[in-house]
């Protein structure tokens, strides 16, 4: 009995998390503008930091913790482009120029990842983020990581 039940059961489990992931990402790609809970949710778990299957809420609680995103910020808020630029950069350990390791900061992640590529075509720091671009720089980020 314990043969059957076991495999059933881990594949129940396997088929539920990424029933979950799927459902995330559709939520995400139809999203105008990412929360900073939605973008720690998607960036950590690329980055190898938290299980893919964690809450948006334990992902900005794991980014605040780190000290990539403020404590005072709303999960629930709009991200600008320049903190989700330092959440990445932070999170994939990406090593940036001499302004950047002089004053990491949001203002120098943006410029950074910019200059790279990794973010492309018109921008500004202070723009929303909507969901189909997060995941575009996400893969840019992994592309170059080679993973």
């Amino acid at each position: 009995m314990k043969k059957v039940i076991l495999p059933l059961f881990l594949f129940l489990t396997a088929a539920f998390v990424s029933g979950q992931t799927a459902a995330d990402l559709d939520t995400l790609l139809n999203t105008d503008q990412v929360s900073y809970a939605w973008a720690a949710r998607f960036v950590l778990p690329a980055a190898g930091l938290i299980g893919e299957d964690a809450s948006p809420e334990a992902s900005f609680n794991l980014a605040v913790e780190k000290g990539w995103l403020a404590k005072e910020l709303s999960p629930e808020a709009a991200i600008p482009l320049k903190d989700l630029s330092y959440l990445c950069t932070e999170a994939f350990q990406i090593k940036g120029g001499l302004m950047y390791r002089l004053f990491s900061g949001p203002r120098y992640a943006y410029r950074e990842l910019k200059y790279r590529k990794m973010i492309q075509g018109r921008s500004d720091p202070a723009q929303l983020v909507p969901g189909d671009r997060l995941i575009r720089i996400i893969g840019r980020i992994l592309d170059e990581q080679g993973e």
